[in-house]
This record gives structure tokens, sequence and C-alpha cells, in this order.
């Protein structure tokens, strides 16, 4: 995330809940701001770019915020576990799917 953007702290099921209410002011609010996203893990998997893609719980089990890693994070994101809390960093959040998914993110060493 670019340095000198000032930071958001928010859970996934906050995250979740905010985009739920309103989408429109989810987006506003975060525009500009590096997203730190504080979560359980529910998945890591890649998508069809091999992007790697960490899911983190939110209150509805099949819309998971979906935080996309920039490259380069292999070692990091290999030592994640289901079910154990992880903090990412994006620096963009959009709503995809009905599910918070954030772009440009990394993963913040514990």
């Amino acid at each position: 995330a670019e340095k000198d953007r000032p930071l958001l702290h928010i859970g996934a099921s906050q995250l979740f809940y905010v985009y739920e209410q309103n989408e429109v002011l989810a987006d506003e609010y975060m525009k500009g701001k590096t997203v730190v996203v504080t979560g359980i893990v529910q998945s890591i998997d890649k998508d069809f770019t091999d992007t790697i893609v960490v899911e983190l719980e939110t209150s509805n089990e099949f819309m998971p915020a979906r935080m996309s890693l920039t490259s380069g994070q292999e070692t990091k994101a290999s030592a994640l576990r289901k079910g154990k809390k992880t903090v990412i960093s994006c620096a963009s959040m959009s709503r995809i799917l009905g599910s918070p998914s954030g772009s440009k993110c990394v993963l913040d060493a514990d």
C-alpha cells in the first residue's frame, strides 16, 4: 500500500456490514485510504490470473471478504492457516457480487 495515505482499520465482518448498509457511502468513506482489514482466514487460493486471494470470514459464510495480494508474497501467504487471525492492508476496496473485495493487498507481518 502506498505511503502517506490515511489508514482505515476495520474488521472483515464490519467491512461486510458497511457495504451491506450502503455501498456508495462505503466506497466514498474508503476512497484514497489504505484499508487495513483484520479477520479470520476462511481460505487461501489463487484466481485465474495466478493472483493469491485470501478470503476472510464475514457474518455471511457465502460472502467472505476477498483480498487479492500483490505479487511476491508467496512465502507469507504459504504461512497462513484457515481459522487463524491475520491483518491485510489494501490500496483499494470495492464490492464485487456482494462481497468486499480488496486489491493491491499486502499481508502484514504479525
